[in-house]
């Protein structure tokens, strides 16, 4: 008897990452109904990471954001989506 292969711990924690992170763009999805498809809610998810970053390094300020409000999305008269807080 032997315990799990390097290989078999690897793929295991990119099973769990694929999970969660599908998980995350799925809530988005069903979630908002101005997002037409998991495509866009992945963009949405991504955009959302990168400017919680920048907020907390402080490079940029998200106005009137509070970090345990949850965000709606708008979507504009070009198809893009702009994050608000309430």
């Amino acid at each position: 008897m032997h315990g799990p292969d390097e290989v078999d711990l690897v793929y295991s924690g990119l099973e769990e990452t694929m999970i969660t992170a599908t998980n995350e763009i799925m809530n988005i999805w069903l979630e908002n109904p101005s997002i037409p498809d998991m495509r866009t809610a992945a963009y949405v998810v991504a955009i959302n990471k990168v400017a919680t970053s920048y907020a907390e390094l402080g490079i940029f300020h998200i106005t009137n954001c509070l970090y345990n409000q949850k965000p709606h999305y708008d979507k504009s008269e070009w198809g893009s989506f702009f994050i608000l807080y309430d």
